[in-house]
Formats: C-alpha cells, structure tokens, sequence
C-alpha cells in the first residue's frame, strides 16, 4: 500500500509531512474497500515518516485490527524496491497476512516486481493485495502468485 495523499508541508521536512484531508478522505474509501474484501493483517510494515505511520494507524483502527501488528521502519522511508522485498523475504513464516505501507517509486515497484499484471504506479491510498502459492516467504518471487483485488482510487479490481 502506498501511503495516503499529504500536505504541501511548508516548514517541515518531507518526513514530518502529515496527511491532507483529502488524503483522509480517499483513505476511508480504501478502508471501506478492503473491509468489502475481508482482508486481514498479522503484521503490518510501515515507514517511520509521519505520512505513512498515519495511513497505517488509520487503516488498524478502522479495520479493526491490533495495534500490536504495527511495525514502524526508518529503513522503509523512501526506500527502493528492494528494501520492500527483503523485509518481505524476511517475515517469520507464521505470518499469513502483511501489509507493507511505504512511498512511490519503491512501493509501486515492488508490487510490479511480484506481479508485473497489476498497476505500474499506485496512486495515494492506492493497494495491491497478492496471493502466493508458498509456504515461505523467502519463495515468493519465484511462487506464483494470484492478484486478489486492487484498490487504485476511483479504479478497483
């Protein structure tokens, strides 16, 4: 998931940036999206800058989802899509369900890594949600892989 639409930030750094209000706005369709979509989380990865921590704390509190769940990650802010996937390989196998919360290019990128099908750039707010045929994640490149919906603003799947 890319994070949702942020303020211009005038006297804050990039990292600092809080959400827009329309940023809040298409979010609550996405959350609203994927409650339709009954998707779930165990583990939820997000950049540490304030943008993504925000779009990540709404989408557990909106979803109904633990707190617990949330991981925030300095390595994650702007990050390419590499970063994404090894902490992706990474995840204990026990995880079922993980969310990656993170900014464009690398966010898009690794979506388009694993499933070159889906969307070459997510929008804010936007969500890729995958599928893998695996019993670890180390294998999931090479695994395939199912999309199971998209959430590209105006424009789902």
């Amino acid at each position: 998931m890319r994070h949702a639409k942020a303020e211009e930030g005038l006297g804050k750094s990039d990292f600092e940036r809080d959400l827009h209000e329309k940023g809040h706005k298409r979010l609550i369709k996405a959350v609203a999206y994927c409650k339709q979509q009954k998707a779930n989380a165990d583990i939820m990865l997000a950049s540490a800058a304030h943008r993504t921590t925000q779009t990540a704390e709404t989408m557990i509190q909106d979803m109904g989802w633990s707190p617990d769940i949330l991981q925030l990650d300095k390595s994650l802010y702007l990050c390419s899509a590499d970063t994404i996937l090894d902490q992706i390989y990474s995840l204990d196998d026990s995880v079922q369900h993980a969310w990656i919360i993170g900014h464009n290019p690398g966010i898009s990128d690794a979506a388009y890594s694993l499933n070159p099908q889906v969307s070459l750039w997510l929008p804010t707010a936007g969500i890729v949600a995958l599928r893998f045929r695996s019993h670890s994640w180390q294998s999931i490149f090479d695994a395939k892989n199912k999309c199971l919906f998209t959430f590209l603003g105006d424009k789902k799947r």
